[in-house]
């Protein structure tokens, strides 16, 4: 995935959360965001390592 996409995710992530209740009353959809999220932070930490 490119660094662009990366972003486009987190932000629709953040919309996601920010704009719906979905983020609350669907768990797949929590696990998801989750994911994309937790993910993009080991990526930042292991890349100052």
């Amino acid at each position: 995935m490119t660094d662009m996409e990366k972003k486009v995710m987190i932000r629709l992530c953040a919309k996601i959360v920010a704009e719906t209740d979905l983020y609350e009353t669907d768990k797949e959809v929590q696990n998801l965001i989750d994911w994309v999220c937790l993910s993009e932070q080991i990526k930042i930490i292991q890349s100052a390592i």
